[in-house]
């Protein structure tokens, strides 16, 4: 149901955006642009915290039988480098649609400790990572300073999929260390979901040859059942090279 109306609210966006774009068409005199940008993009996850710590707790249930234990955890997100394309078409001095390619690195990683009085019972560390190719559709506006705001859609192509899990098991004192590796989808037992869809929004600063620019997108649910729930925030501040044409 989620996935029915986040793919509601993108074709309306979608709409939105070419019907503005041709209500200002006729009074082009800005020029045509390509933009090549980098810059340090951050996904905090939703929805997956207490289904992790849950299977955590199951796998020592036994040696936790009748003992007072304490649970630490934390949650961190992933941050990484981004890079992308766009090409943008103006339709007046303040208004333009564009569309690109970005390259974004999504994920989060999970680390949990549990102890009795008598010492560590096990470390456990859960890393998801979920790469994309982002599709964007989107119209920009700029005032005369140079402030933009960006609004439109994503359509995100899903090209890794993967979990790390490193799990140490104590006896004695003494740790032992296993590593596993498997797909996300396949963990989760849900379909994969290669093409989710999120809006976004963008707030920036543009000259002539370059822009700074903080953006913003969410995914309601990045797989294709709603057994599991999951879902990104994804913040970026991005530099763009900006090349121009008539």
């Amino acid at each position: 149901m989620k996935n029915k109306i986040q793919h509601s609210i993108s074709i309306l966006l979608l709409l939105c955006v070419i019907n503005a774009s041709l209500y200002a068409r006729d009074k082009v005199t800005a020029t045509n642009f390509l933009s090549f940008s980098v810059g340090l993009t951050s996904s905090f996850i939703g929805g997956a915290t207490a289904y992790q710590q849950s299977k955590f707790l199951d796998a020592y249930q036994t040696e936790l039988s009748g003992l007072k234990y304490n649970v630490s955890a934390s949650i961190l997100p992933t941050t990484a480098l981004s890079f992308g394309v766009k090409y943008g078409i103006p339709f007046n001095d303040k208004i333009m649609i564009f569309t690109g390619l970005n390259y974004t690195e999504r994920g989060f990683t999970e680390n949990f400790n549990i102890a009795t009085s008598a010492g560590p019972i096990a470390q456990y560390q859960f890393q998801m990572i979920a790469n994309y190719w982002d599709l964007y559709f989107g119209l920009k506006y700029k005032n005369e300073t140079g402030i933009t705001l960006g609004i439109g859609l994503l359509t995100m192509y899903n090209v890794k999929d993967q979990i790390n899990i490193k799990r140490t098991d104590y006896s004695n004192g003494k740790g032992t260390t296993t590593n596993t590796q498997e797909y996300f989808h396949d963990y989760y037992q849900v379909p994969r979901n290669l093409f989710p869809a999120a809006p976004f929004v963008s707030v920036g600063y543009e000259q002539k040859w370059w822009q700074v620019e903080l953006e913003t997108s969410y995914t309601s649910n990045i797989f294709l059942a709603t057994a599991v729930e999951m879902n990104f925030i994804t913040v970026g501040l991005k530099t763009s090279f900006i090349l121009l044409w008539d």
